[in-house]
């Protein structure tokens, strides 16, 4: 169990963190997903679902930062980028994951968080944390979460990565009679930010329009009362 130092560490951490966070936004240093980088988003896919869908669901990103990081890059695939992994305060010293650390649950490593660090020009540097779904200025997230920086992969390592799991959509039209089973698991999920809700929305009535959905749903209630896999 976490000891009463460590229980007192993250009361004072979430403190610190609920000041800095007030204070980002304020003076912009933190920023939401735009419209712009949602649309380039939508032209990538993680099976039958669009980028733009999968960031905004709690469920699929919280969790899978080194996994899901990767493929924000989409979104600005012509500048410089590198991911980057390292200790987070916001998971070292959260006494349910240091009980799972003593438990033997999680290694060493267990409060690792994984990031895409963008560079806009010689003086700005943005980290897309998808966990959260926001967008911090670097040195300000690093301070705020104080971050420690241990592995990072290169702009090519990390297309790399993402491309062994998204597509550019070339294959959506047979992906898509997945999506009578996918996107019911999502109907009550939460969304990641609260004020993507809309956003959230948007996207799933274009992915709906897209592939036909209310056909996709005939197609699959007669199957399934017949006993048949929904196929193309």
């Amino acid at each position: 169990m976490a000891t009463c130092v460590e229980k007192i560490k993250w009361e004072l951490f979430k403190i610190k963190r609920e000041i800095m966070f007030h204070y980002g936004i304020k003076h912009n240093k933190i920023f939401a997903y735009d419209e712009e980088m949602l649309s380039k988003l939508r032209d990538y896919y993680f099976g039958a679902l669009p980028l733009s869908v999968l960031f905004l669901y709690q469920i699929a990103v919280d969790g899978f930062c080194y996994y899901r990081a990767p493929f924000v890059v989409y979104a600005f695939l012509d500048d410089d980028f590198y991911y980057v992994s390292g200790d987070a305060d916001s998971i070292k010293l959260n006494p349910e994951y240091i009980d799972q650390h003593k438990q033997g649950i999680l290694g060493e490593l267990y409060g690792e968080h994984a990031v895409i660090v963008r560079k806009i020009d010689e003086d700005l540097e943005l980290v897309y944390d998808v966990s959260l779904g926001l967008i911090f200025e670097k040195e300000f997230y690093y301070k705020m979460d104080n971050f420690k920086p241990r592995f990072t992969r290169n702009k090519e390592e990390t297309i790399e990565r993402a491309n062994l799991e998204c597509s550019d959509g070339s294959n959506f039209d047979q992906n898509k009679y997945d999506l009578p089973l996918i996107l019911p698991l999502f109907e009550n999920a939460q969304v990641v930010q609260e004020f993507y809700t809309d956003a959230l929305a948007n996207e799933i009535k274009l992915l709906k329009e897209k592939s036909d959905y209310d056909k996709l749903i005939k197609n699959y209630q007669e199957n399934k009362k017949r006993g048949i896999t929904p196929t193309n």
